[in-house]
């Protein structure tokens, strides 16, 4: 089980190079709310296994099962990323002119 956890954990990883390219004309703001999702995890995680075990009587495996389907549901969404005809057309756009690009604007 900690090794399928690690590893759901980890396809996260690719989100930081995937977010600049996904608006590679704000990678700044891009990457701004990639840090800003992931600080709020530091509240909402803690708040989400209170609520789980306080309000709802849940004990540790409700709270397990809550951040279960909590990951499924991130992954589905992350699955659904896409990077858009615009952003490839930018990104190509900028090439061509000779600029530097790359997934996190160095």
């Amino acid at each position: 089980m900690g090794i399928f956890y690690g590893a759901t954990v980890a396809a996260f990883v690719p989100l930081s190079g995937l977010m600049p390219q996904i608006c590679p004309k704000e990678k700044a703001a891009a990457l701004s709310i990639l840090g800003l999702g992931a600080g709020a995890s530091t509240w909402v995680g803690p708040a989400i296994a209170g609520i789980c075990g306080s309000v709802f009587g849940f004990g540790m495996e409700g709270i397990i099962w809550a951040f279960a389907v909590i990951y499924l549901a991130a992954a589905g969404m992350t699955i659904t990323l896409r990077i858009s005809d615009e952003a490839r057309r930018y990104t190509q756009e900028a090439i061509a002119r000779g600029e530097s690009v790359t997934a996190v604007g160095h």
